[in-house]
C-alpha cells in the first residue's frame, strides 16, 4: 500500500519560490563582474596622445555610442571612434558594438607645467546571455612624458622666405678666416659702397658713392 503525505499549499509555494531563487542565483553567478568583462587600461603614447584600451571577454560586447571621455590637467582634441559591428538587441535595438578589444587614441592639449593628467571614462556593455550592465565610470591618473620642442612651422604661402647666404658673403667669410684676427674688417658690398641717387633737374640723375675707409672703386668698372 502506498502512502502519500499531503503538504499544506503554503509549503508548496515556499519550496517552489526557494528553488526558483536558487536557480536565478546560480545563473547570476555565471556572469562576470564588469571589471573582468571589460578590462580597462590607459597610458600615454607620447607627450600629446593618450590611449584608452578595453579587453572584452568572450560573449560580451560594448556599445560604441556609450563611450564618454573627460580630462583634467588638459583638454581633449577630436577623438576618432573605431568602427564597430552592427548588433540588434533588446536593450538599445540596432547598435554599433565592439568585441574582443577596442582602443581609442585621445589627442590632448596639456596645461602648461603639467606632467600628468586624469582621464575619466564612461562606458556600457552587455553579455550575449542577456545581462546588460549599468553604465560604468572609471578614473585613471596618467604620467606624461616630457614635451619636446615643436617642429618649426613652414612659412605661409606668399610669405617672404629667409634669404640664403649669397656666394659673395660666403667668400668674405672665408677671407676673414684666412686673415686671422689682426686683419681689417671686410664689409659686405652694400655696406662698403653706399649708393645714393638724386635728381638735380628734370633731365639729370646724379649717383653718389660713399666709400668706407680702406675701400675704393675702379673707374672703368662703373
Amino acid at each position: 500500500m502506498k502512502h502519500f503525505v499531503r503538504l499544506p499549499f503554503a509549503w508548496v509555494l515556499f519550496w517552489s519560490a526557494l528553488f526558483l531563487s536558487l536557480g536565478s542565483f546560480a545563473q547570476a553567478e555565471d556572469f562576470l563582474d564588469p571589471e573582468a568583462a571589460f578590462k580597462f587600461s590607459a597610458r600615454a603614447t607620447d607627450a600629446h596622445t593618450l590611449e584608452a584600451r578595453w579587453q572584452i571577454a568572450d560573449g560580451y560586447y560594448m556599445y560604441r555610442q556609450k563611450f564618454k571621455f573627460e580630462l583634467s590637467g588638459g583638454s581633449l582634441g577630436t577623438i576618432q571612434y573605431p568602427a564597430g559591428k552592427i548588433k540588434v538587441d533588446e536593450t538599445f535595438g540596432k547598435s554599433e558594438v565592439y568585441r574582443k578589444e577596442v582602443r581609442f587614441a585621445l589627442p590632448i592639449q596639456r596645461t602648461a607645467g603639467t606632467n600628468s593628467v586624469t582621464l575619466k571614462v564612461s562606458y556600457q556593455g552587455c553579455a550575449d546571455a542577456g545581462l546588460c550592465y549599468t553604465p560604468i565610470t572609471e578614473t585613471q591618473r596618467i604620467t606624461l612624458p616630457a614635451a619636446t620642442e615643436k617642429t618649426p612651422v613652414a612659412p605661409l604661402s606668399g610669405a617672404m622666405p629667409t634669404p640664403a647666404a649669397s656666394p659673395v658673403l660666403s667668400a668674405l667669410a672665408g677671407l676673414r678666416s684666412l686673415g686671422g684676427d689682426n686683419q681689417p674688417q671686410i664689409l659686405p658690398p652694400d655696406q662698403a659702397f653706399k649708393v645714393g641717387a638724386s635728381l638735380p633737374d628734370a633731365q639729370t640723375v646724379r649717383v653718389d658713392y660713399a666709400l668706407t675707409p680702406d675701400t675704393y672703386l675702379y673707374r672703368d668698372k662703373l
